[in-house]
């Protein structure tokens, strides 16, 4: 036998040896494919052997090619199954690629069926016979390579990228081990392979091909990981059979335990899908004793909503790996229909080659747990929900002290968010002043675990501090284990407020009770005892303590009242109502004092016992007063109203009777309209409101003429001062009358005065303006001679021109209505009588009066001017007094210039409107101007500043400016010379006669 069959038998009997062995093992573990498809791939690599030994001791060419065919069996046998005992032992390499792969070699076995010719030579002409370096001969082909090498070609191609496609893939998972040996080594494999058969074919070496011996290394190197996996099973067989008791033993522990504990115990084989589980798990899961257990059966018994995260939480756990523990909670549905909830604690061990070979864990049934905790989420809801919706402020905190919930009244009232409220958070809006005593207090009580009470000032939303009342008490749990504090918080700062304002009101009290010398005072009427303040008690002369009854305090009182303050306070008890009375006192001294008593009728602390209690005041000053007023009031010479504010007379004096005729009893408790005259009683209340709405001390119906009305009906002119007064009753109006009928006779007196002096002053005037009236009538009398005379000569020639008469006789009656107004105007001047109102137009006004005053103008050398705004209105006013104030002022002005050169004498009028709807005329001179001593007294009465002056003119035009509501003024101008200036209102509201 020569070497070459010996070594190649013993190749071929190690592949077999596998493949026998690895079959028995999936024959008893049919779930194991990899053991199949790694036998399949030994028995490919032994018929490839055989078939490679057939062509090496062929002796023709037939015998050659048969075994050629052959050899494409096995060897895609060989390739098939070791693509795929890759992708099932290593758990890699892309599917489509093994998909591929397969395809492609079940191709070329198709072809190398049924082609004529082998897929390598398409014609083999001979052997060639090779001698080893030893001697012994071997067959080699001489050919030419078919067509279908090409085939053969794109499978080889395709599983070498399989190969190196796992590879990168193991390389990337960190299983750099696994990637060598599955790839590298296949990839070397088939390099090796190529250069020996390219290196025999050259004759560079003389030895047979070696495919076989590649792929015998390949199929051991890459085996040996899944070798390695049934060595370590048997030795972990034997350990397992060496420790069976110990393990019972431990298992029976750990069963009672895990009973114990309620744990139902479980290990999962992940390759070959059993679940290893206790009888406490069978029953947790409703299982049969002898039932097997699978993870699909085990995924049915899971509730449907929980099952496809049961699923992902296992995907999980498997691509961990040995990351750790892995829990997961799910609800699973016995075979009684009912549903519990099931928690899982469990790991992975991985095998030497990194894939999770079982896991480990326990089963623990907590759906007790889990009701509790549905029950307390919602007891926390309600909770929740009841402190949302209370009206106070509520927080928690744990037993490290730090706050974990706020309500949402907390929340709304800080203007926070619950993130900033938490742990010491809400500490950031406690008033500094505070905050140190508050965490004191909070921090003392917890430490106690006793309930607190605290006050501190908290910020709200809008930045304004409040004071909280915080009551803190400490929380435990069922099993009286401290869980923290509780506390609720209410807005106190009105309380505070109050109480503040309590106390200082009764220190207020108790100051004026002192110094007005205020007496308490309670009378048990059922038990008649009577109890007074001390102070009050000695001033009396009663004893300072101890009971006493009622008659011992009315011993006290004048005689002349005590029958009536013991009336009063009876009829209090019997019919329940509030009392007042005044009544007198006699001290031990002997002296009298006025005591004025209020109170009221209540029940006692019992319910049952009568009580009055009441206040008593010392009036006698007040009494004093009042009699003091009384006499004031009656020695006034006004008369003296006091009104309420429902317009009702409470006091009237003497001269009151006297003014309106009534007497004292008439008027006290009526109406005060019955002294207002009819015409304006119904207006009277609409005033009397207006006034109380804003009483000030002031004059009643100011820039009106008020009248009042005498019991007999008549009417008479008055004064009235009202003046408000504030009483324990409301406001009070004092009211001051005064008859003014006699002065306002002298007022009609001195105004006949004025207007007598107004037409003196006219007349006056009127000598002064002698030449002037005479020229003015002059000239239509001139006219009317001349028209007469020319219209003699008409009629004396005998040829009448009857239009032209017409034109002559037209002109005379011209002249004689000018001369007419001339006169007319003179003697309005000087008539007296009442002045008349109307529309005045004083640019006609002036100019009428410059036409006047020309004469004399001329007479004075001087120029008269004027200066009138076009758009000015009418005003309301008397145009003889109008005229009168500028013919004062023009003549004033030519006066005062006697001493300028004549090239400057110069009058200048001007009329314009002003910004507040007045009209301004002046007059303006070019004399010598005022006197500094006499600018203030200028206007004033018999003052004067001409030799032969009387010092009435400009005392006139005052008094006439003013009767116009308006005013006038004078002053000097720069230039030289003074102007007088007069304004009055377009529509005064109302112009006094």
């Amino acid at each position: 036998m020569s070497w070459i069959t010996i070594v190649w038998s013993m190749a071929l009997a190690v592949c077999a040896t596998l493949a026998l062995i690895h079959l028995a093992i999936w024959a008893q573990r049919r779930s194991q494919v990899a053991h199949l498809l790694f036998a399949l791939t030994a028995l490919g690599a032994v018929g490839n052997g055989l078939a490679e030994l057939g062509m090496m001791k062929a002796t023709t060419v037939e015998a050659y090619v048969i075994w050629l065919r052959i050899s494409l069996v096995p060897t895609a046998l060989l390739v098939i199954s070791f693509a795929w005992y890759i992708r099932k032992y290593f758990a890699t390499g892309r599917l489509s690629l093994a998909a591929a792969v397969t395809v492609l070699w079940t191709v070329l076995l198709i072809v190398d069926g049924f082609s004529p010719f082998s897929p390598i030579f398409s014609e083999i002409f001979g052997l060639r016979i090779v001698q080893t370096p030893w001697g012994e001969p071997f067959a080699l082909a001489n050919g030419v390579i078919g067509p279908l090498k090409a085939v053969n070609d794109v499978a080889n191609v395709s599983f070498v990228l399989f190969i190196m496609d796992a590879s990168v893939t193991l390389w990337r998972r960190g299983q750099r081990r696994r990637a060598l040996l599955g790839g590298g080594v296949m990839v070397c494999a088939v390099v090796a392979a190529i250069l020996l058969a390219y290196m025999t074919d050259t004759g560079i070496l003389r030895i047979p091909y070696l495919v076989t011996f590649i792929y015998v290394g390949t199929v051991i190197l890459v085996g040996y990981p899944l070798i390695g996996d049934v060595l370590r099973a048997a030795q972990l067989t034997r350990e397992l059979r060496a420790s069976d008791a110990s393990l019972r033993d431990s298992e029976a522990r750990i069963n009672l335990a895990a009973d114990a504990a309620n744990f139902g115990l479980w290990v999962w084989n992940i390759r070959d899908d059993e679940l290893l589980v206790t009888e406490k798990w069978r029953k947790l899961f409703g299982f049969a004793e002898s039932e097997p257990v699978k993870f699909d059966q085990l995924l049915k018994v899971v509730h449907p909503e929980d099952r496809e995260r049961m699923k992902q939480t296992v995907q999980e756990m498997l691509e961990d790996g040995g990351g750790g523990e892995h829990e997961s909670e799910y609800r699973i549905t016995r075979p009684d229909g009912s549903t519990r909830w099931i928690a899982g604690y469990g790991g992975v061990e991985l095998d030497e080659r990194g894939k999770p070979a079982f896991a480990r864990g326990v089963s623990r049934d907590i759906t007790q747990r889990k009701i509790a905790e549905e029950e307390l989420r919602e007891s926390e809801e309600r909770f929740r929900t009841v402190a949302d919706a209370a009206p106070v402020l509520i927080w928690m905190a744990g037993v490290d002290k730090l706050c974990n919930f706020f309500n949402k009244p907390w929340l709304e009232f800080t203007g926070r968010t619950v993130e900033q409220e938490m742990g010491n958070g809400w500490t950031e809006g406690v008033h500094p002043d505070d905050l140190q005593r508050c965490l004191q207090t909070y921090t003392a009580a917890f430490d106690a675990r006793a309930p607190f009470v605290m006050q501190y000032r908290l910020r709200r939303h809008d930045g304004e501090y409040r004071w909280l009342k915080d009551d803190g008490v400490p929380r435990y749990d069922t099993q009286k284990n401290f869980t923290g504090y509780i506390g609720s918080c209410v807005d106190i700062t009105e309380s505070i407020s109050k109480e503040q304002a309590l106390r200082e009101s009764e220190e207020r009290m108790s100051l004026a009770m002192a110094a007005a010398k205020l007496g308490l005072w309670e009378w048990n009427v059922s038990k008649d005892e009577l109890w007074g303040t001390k102070a009050r008690r000695v001033l009396l002369g009663l004893p300072a303590s101890g009971k006493i009854k009622l008659e011992d305090g009315l011993s006290a009182v004048h005689a002349d009242d005590r029958d009536r303050v013991r009336q009063t306070l009876k009829n209090a008890a019997r019919t329940g109502e509030d009392y007042h009375l005044e009544y007198r006192v006699v001290l031990p001294d002997g002296s009298v004092q006025w005591t004025d008593h209020r109170g009221r009728c209540v029940r006692g602390a019992d319910g049952n016992d009568l009580v009055l209690r009441g206040v008593s005041m010392d009036v006698t000053e007040q009494k004093r007063a009042e009699e003091k007023f009384r006499l004031a009031t009656e020695a006034s010479p006004s008369g003296i109203l006091l009104v309420n504010d429902q317009g009702r007379m409470v006091l009237v004096n003497s001269q009151i009777e006297k003014l309106f005729g009534y007497r004292r009893e008439e008027l006290v408790g009526k109406p005060v309209d019955i002294l207002v005259p009819e015409r304006f009683a119904s207006q009277h209340p609409t005033h009397r409101a207006t006034f109380f709405a804003a009483p000030t001390a002031r004059a009643m119906g100011a820039g009106r003429e008020l009248f009042a009305r005498r019991k007999d009906g008549s009417e008479f002119p008055v004064e009235i001062g009202l003046n408000p007064i504030q009483t324990s009753e409301g406001i009070l109006v004092l009211a001051a009358v005064v008859d003014i009928s006699a002065r306002k006779l002298a007022e009609e007196e001195a105004l006949r005065h004025r207007e007598d002096l107004g037409h003196l002053s006219r007349v006056a005037v009127m000598g002064e303006l002698t030449a002037s009236i005479a020229h003015e009538l002059n000239q239509p009398l001139s006219g009317i001679i001349s028209n007469a005379s020319a219209g003699q000569r008409f009629i004396d020639r005998g040829d009448v021109d009857l239009r032209e008469l017409h034109d002559l006789l037209a002109d005379i009656v011209a002249d004689g209505r000018r001369a007419g107004d001339v006169i007319r105007g003179i003697q309005s001047m000087v008539r007296k009588g009442t002045p008349a109102r109307q529309r005045v137009n004083l640019n006609e006004l002036v100019t009428n009066v410059l036409r006047m005053l020309n004469q004399n103008a001329m007479l004075h050398s001087c120029q008269l001017h004027t200066l009138l705004d076009p758009n000015l209105p009418a005003i309301e006013g008397d145009p003889i007094q109008l005229q009168q104030v500028l013919i004062n002022l023009v003549i004033n002005s030519l006066d005062a210039m006697r001493n300028t050169p004549p090239s400057r004498r110069k009058v200048v009028v001007t009329t314009e409107r002003n910004g507040d709807d007045t009209i301004c005329t002046s007059v303006r001179d070019y004399g010598v101007g005022i006197p500094e001593e006499a600018r203030d007294r200028i206007f004033d009465h018999f003052f004067t500043t001409k030799a032969d002056g009387l010092g009435m003119g400009l005392g006139i035009v005052r008094s006439i400016v003013e009767s116009h509501a308006g005013t006038v003024a004078a002053e000097n101008v720069e230039g030289g010379g003074a102007r007088f200036h007069f304004t009055i209102p377009v529509n005064p509201a109302a112009l006094p006669l």
